[in-house]
């Protein structure tokens, strides 16, 4: 079905639902692994027809922005990391965590913090889940599946989906997965991480959050910060 929907323009609507209603299902993770490996082919395809036009510049990679992207494949069926936050992972959060389930915007955001999860407050289990996590709940399984597969199609992922990770990490205390995601730079330096890093070591009083607070702050150069 997806092979179908990709062929065809203006599917991507359609695409949206059959994932939502996947996620409402529970199908396996390999089945998922199977649906986004066709889904990031499709993607890697069009961010490769892209930097085939752009200039080349010997021992430097070729980096396509999202706007760009999106502006070419508005027409196709394809799902960039911003579709798939805003239409597919971050509505149905919403669903499972808030009363009215509506999609919501953080109000006067942009960019990565548009669809911004707030941290929870500490609860008592919340002290423990560092050095001992919980389970995984399917939602995040899913999230991470789908980054698993960008990474292996060799596609960085954008911030919208990094900060979307760390933010369901956080409210769902996964925070051992949160920790390898940093160090191993899956989730890579930016200023938005810096401000949820900093707000996790100050209101969770984690030594690992200050730390690595502070040495992405002196990467990205937010001084600030590390003053």
């Amino acid at each position: 079905v997806m092979h179908l929907l990709l062929r065809r323009t203006n599917c991507r609507e359609h695409i949206v639902r059959v994932l939502r209603r996947a996620l409402h299902s529970k199908p396996g993770l390999n089945d998922w692994a199977q649906s986004f490996l066709v889904l990031n082919q499709a993607y890697r395809r069009a961010i490769e027809a892209i930097t085939q036009r752009q200039p080349s510049c010997p021992g430097r990679q070729t980096t396509v922005s999202l706007q760009e992207l999106e502006a070419v494949i508005s027409h196709q069926s394809i799902l960039s990391e911003s579709h798939m936050v805003s239409q597919v992972f971050h509505p149905h959060f919403l669903e499972l965590t808030s009363p009215s389930g509506a999609a919501q915007e953080a109000a006067g955001a942009t960019g990565a913090d548009r669809w911004h999860i707030p941290l929870p407050e500490a609860t008592s289990e919340s002290a423990e889940c560092v050095s001992r996590p919980t389970s995984s709940p399917y939602i995040l399984s899913v999230v991470m599946a789908y980054l698993r597969s960008l990474l292996g199609m060799q596609i960085l992922p954008h911030k919208v989906l990094q900060c979307f990770v760390f933010d369901i990490c956080m409210y769902f205390e996964q925070e051992h997965t949160l920790q390898q995601l940093v160090h191993y730079h899956v989730l890579l330096d930016s200023t938005e991480l810096v401000a949820r890093l900093k707000e996790v070591a100050l209101r969770r009083n984690r030594p690992w959050a200050t730390q690595a607070c502070l040495d992405m702050a002196h990467r990205v150069r937010e001084h600030s910060t590390v003053a």
